[in-house]
């Protein structure tokens, strides 16, 4: 599944045809989509949770072989029972909509999270990887091949937690997705032989664990290219540059790389399968050997895994024998006195019966040290003790009756979970091996919710679930006194008993006390607010009492919540501008000079026998105003005319103003 705030890979995918999927969720909001579904957010009536819903995009869903295959594998995928595999509820086909139901979960994915800080330390990267290989081991056991095992597809939950994801389109052993040999995968985690379209194994899926594993530490991918072609084809024929060597120190030039964590990735990244680890558990014994050790090296059980150096033989030699020579002894006289005869018969029987006695105590002294030779510690883990017991047998080894039990996610209920010695260890015959037995998956229960309770209320709740409390108080301005708030994990998430449930008891809000800033500095008043816990907000304002950048009013004075805005109004300074003197200017000079300097012109006339005509006599506005006023100026119409200005017809023409005739009048001539 995709989480809240992932960036979708496909936005193509068509919008969700139903609010209410098979009457059952209600489809909230789309929160991301892939190559092959889009994911959405939606909550369960029936159980009253939220939850992720993958819905097939229709070339798949309308696909029938697709269909059955997909569904079998879907169910297949729901059996798998582990904390670091997303839980998969159920799955549905609807009206044509081809979908499965997951658990929700609220954290980041790795990738987003080594783009956003950058390559991660060797332990901490050991510790994913020890999950993902947990997860791994529950779905290999189950004969389910994950195929796109990838930084995407690893969530970091806020708790720390690591979940595998989008095992719902996983690969089980005696099943295929495609039958056109098509790839299904990441280029840039693929395997050699996924890349090839051979057959897949669990090698495959650490291949691709290795790829994560390198990008965790480098902060990049092994192989990149321009096209998902290219990154395949060096993933099958180029040896990527290990990690070791790809991150040093720019100032000492050492690496900041451990060298045995180095050595687990390019293990995993051989290109021949049968060179890799040959399952999540074998790996999962080096990482924990590895973070057993705090990051300083392996122990022997590790160090056994990685290397096993040729030992030339230790077997003893066949010496060669002497040639023996015959020889005869002559006596001189032709016969030997009787008497030597018996003498050299009792000393040959001496000789033998010594010679018999040091061949019985050499038999009874080899008898011994075979009897307390080293044998080598079998492994029984994952065996029942049945099959155990038989195993440690056949080395003359003995097997505790008297063993613990404990619960266990990756390992079936029955099946060894430890031994001691371990496996690989020189013992003598006869030792007796301490086990601890699988109980099964620990039962898990339903966290509670608790924002309706109070804290004693919240507390008890869990203390009955067998859950540890673990408040904390703080003030908030939107959760009155003794409500709860944010807690962790979300109601409705299934966890084991014991398990610890963070949240927060509320204060109340926190109140100070806010003087008036008038007359201060904007960056003065706007640091003493802040240092009181709040927010400010300034808005400008033209003033010609108050210098700029000095406030002159604030909303609220007195107190108020912590976590709250106070506005303050600063001055910008004084907004008036010049007003041009246009006195004995043109009419036309004057209004343009007013206009340049940001004022409206505004004419009247009048007749002047001192100012020629279209001359500004004066103006109503000197000094300074504001941008934008209005400046009334007075023209000359020139000198009034008089009656003796009259016309052929005893008529006369008054110009009453310069745009128009205000009347004429007629004189007599005599």
């Amino acid at each position: 599944m995709i989480q809240e705030g992932q960036t979708p890979t496909n936005d193509s995918s068509p919008p969700m045809p139903v609010q209410v999927l098979d009457n059952r969720y209600e489809i909230q909001s789309k929160i991301g989509s892939g190559g092959m579904a889009t994911v959405y957010r939606a909550f369960d009536r029936r159980l009253q949770r939220t939850v992720a819903i993958k819905v097939m995009l229709p070339q798949y869903a309308h696909d029938s072989a697709f269909a059955s295959r997909f569904e079998k594998e879907a169910q297949a995928a729901a059996g798998l029972s582990s904390p670091n595999i997303v839980d998969v509820h159920e799955f549905g086909n609807t009206d044509g909509i081809l979908y499965i139901v997951m658990e929700y979960l609220e954290g980041t994915d790795l990738k987003t999270a080594i783009q956003s800080h950058g390559p991660i330390s060797g332990r901490r990267t050991a510790q994913i990887a020890a999950k993902v290989c947990r997860a791994l081991s529950n779905a290999h056991m189950h004969d389910i091949i994950h195929r796109d095992i990838k930084s995407q597809n690893i969530m970091i939950l806020r708790d720390g937690e690591v979940k595998v994801m989008d095992f719902g389109i996983a690969h089980t052993v005696d099943s295929n997705l495609t039958t056109d040999n098509t790839v299904l995968g990441t280029a840039h985690y693929v395997s050699p032989e996924q890349a090839c379209g051979r057959k897949l194994t669990p090698a495959t899926d650490l291949y691709s664990l290795g790829v994560v594993m390198y990008e965790c530490l480098t902060g990049n991918v092994p192989f990149d290219g321009d096209n998902a072609v290219t990154v395949a084809t060096k993933q099958v024929n180029e040896q990527p540059v290990p990690p070791i060597e790809r991150m040093r120190d720019p100032k000492t030039g050492e690496s900041t790389v451990d060298p045995y964590i180095n050595d687990i990735v390019m293990k995993l990244l051989q290109k021949n399968p049968q060179n890799r680890f040959q399952s999540a558990v074998e790996l999962l014994n080096v990482l924990n050997d590895y973070l057993d050790n705090n990051g300083n090296g392996f122990g022997s059980e590790a160090t056994a895994v990685m290397s096993r150096p040729n030992v030339p033989s230790q077997a003893t030699k066949v010496m060669p024998r002497g040639s023996r020579q015959n020889g005869v002894a002559q006596n001189g006289e032709g016969n030997r006195d009787a008497d030597d005869d018996r003498k050299r018969k009792k000393i040959i029987i001496g000789v033998a019966v010594a010679v018999i006695a040091v061949i019985l105590a050499v038999v009874a002294a080899v008898a011994n040290v075979a009897a307390n030779a080293d044998v080598q510690m079998p492994a029984i883990t994952g065996k029942t003790v049945e099959n155990a017991t038989s195993i440690l047998q056949k080395s003359d080894l003995k097997l505790d009756s008297k063993y613990d039990e404990e619960y266990s996610d990756d390992v079936e209920k029955g099946k060894i979970i430890s031994q001691s010695p371990k496996s690989g260890e020189a013992v003598k015959k006869g030792t007796t091996v301490k086990i601890v037995v699988s109980k099964g998956a620990e039962p898990k229960v339903e966290v509670p919710d608790l924002s309706a309770m109070g804290a004693d209320e919240a507390e008890a709740a869990l203390e009955k679930l067998g859950l540890v409390a673990a408040p904390t108080e703080e003030n908030s301005t939107s959760v009155e006194a003794g409500g709860i708030y944010d807690q962790s994990p979300a109601a409705g998430s299934s966890v084991k008993k014991g398990s610890t449930v963070s949240y927060k008891v509320s204060l109340g809000a926190k109140t100070v006390n806010v003087p008036d800033y008038a007359g201060q500095s904007e960056d003065s008043a706007t640091a003493a607010i802040k240092a009181l816990g709040l927010s400010v907000k300034v808005t400008k304002q033209a003033s010609d009492t108050v210098e700029s950048g000095v406030v002159i009013s604030q909303d609220h004075v007195g107190k108020t919540n912590v976590g709250g805005t106070i506005t303050i109004t600063v001055s910008s300074g004084s907004d008036k501008v010049a007003i041009p003197y246009c006195v004995g200017l043109s009419i036309n000079d004057a209004g343009s000079k007013l206009v340049a300097s940001g004022f409206i012109p505004s004419n009247t006339y009048e007749y002047s026998d001192t100012v020629s005509k279209g001359t500004v006599i004066s103006q109503d506005k000197t000094g300074k105003d504001v941008a934008g006023s209005t400046v009334t100026l007075v023209i000359s119409n020139g000198p009034k005319p008089t009656a003796s200005n009259t016309n052929s017809n005893g008529s006369s023409n008054a110009n009453g103003n310069a745009n128009g005739n205000s009347g004429t009048s007629d004189s007599s001539n005599g």
